[in-house]
């Protein structure tokens, strides 16, 4: 998703058991872009499986710090997040298959409170 020239990009590959997700927020515009965060948060992901149920949550379980910081992106600046998903050891024997990611990135810059967002269908193979 791209808003304001700023935009959200999110990749999900699977290793062996766990799915590695990657998140990259990028300035693309020509001047400074702050973002504000209210918690220690980042970032939120949400995995469905083909028929729509939600199997994992990254926010699930956690606590986050409350606090404000900033992430300040320069013209052309960009900053990853990743963040590894061990299906297999949290008891999801998942099936071979499609299943959709949707990423929500926290950091605000508007005052309606809009966040960028992005989707990312991934495939569950046998290994």
């Amino acid at each position: 998703m791209n808003m304001d020239n700023v935009a959200l990009s999110a990749d999900a590959v699977q290793q062996n058991h766990q799915v590695v997700f990657t998140l990259t927020v990028q300035n693309l515009s020509d001047s400074k872009k702050s973002m504000e965060f209210r918690s220690g948060q980042k970032y939120e992901i949400q995995v469905k499986d083909s028929s729509g149920e939600e199997i994992y949550r990254y926010s699930k379980g956690k606590m986050f710090i409350q606090s404000l910081s900033q992430l300040v992106l320069e013209p052309g600046e960009s900053k990853s997040y990743k963040e590894t998903w061990d299906y297999f050891k949290e008891g999801h024997g998942l099936k071979t298959g499609k299943y959709q990611a949707a990423f929500t990135f926290l950091g605000k810059w508007k005052e309606d409170g809009t966040y960028l967002t992005a989707d990312k269908e991934f495939d569950i193979s046998e290994k």
